[in-house]
Parts: C-alpha cells; structure tokens; sequence
C-alpha cells in the first residue's frame, strides 16, 4: 500500500500470516489499491462492509478477496479527514 509503513507482521500457523500497516491515505484510497491490486492478480472480492461513524470522523472497512489457494481478510480503519491503520490477515486454505 503506497504511503504505508508495516507495523507489525507475524505468523501464527504454517498457513496464516498477519501483518499490520499504518497508512496516510482515506480509508477509501486503501480499499481502491487493494480491489486494483488484487483483481489484477485474479482474486475475487467475495465480500465488503463498512460502517462509518459521523460525529468521530470514522470509518471501518472490511474485506474479504479469494483466489484458489489463499484467503486475505482485510480490515481498514481510519480518519475520514485521511490516514489510519491496515491489518491483513492471509489464510492459505488445503
């Protein structure tokens, strides 16, 4: 993600891997670089939420992309004034 600074990353099993990121951009620009990105390497978005709250100026976003293999569960959270934080959570499946 352009702008981001990996945080954290780790790895609870042989086939999950989690990684956190802080990144300067809306919310919404994390979700256009994830969708670009991952659509463009042939993964399907399976499944979106978001919830925006008015009076903190906040907004959380999560996504759920599938190609044959893996699982990324992404969560996006931030200010609707710019930046915020990533967790993607990558589930290799059998």
């Amino acid at each position: 993600l352009p702008g981001s600074v990996r945080t954290s990353y780790s790895s609870s099993s042989p086939t999950q891997v989690m990684a956190n990121y802080t990144a300067k951009c809306f919310p919404q620009q994390a979700e256009a670089f994830f969708a670009q990105s991952l659509a463009a390497a042939g993964w399907v978005q399976t499944s979106r939420d978001e919830t925006i709250t008015v009076g903190a100026h906040s907004d959380l976003i999560t996504l759920v992309w599938r190609n044959a293999t893996q699982t990324a569960n992404i969560l996006i959270t931030g200010s609707t004034t710019g930046g915020g934080t990533v967790r993607v959570i990558l589930t290799t499946r059998s």
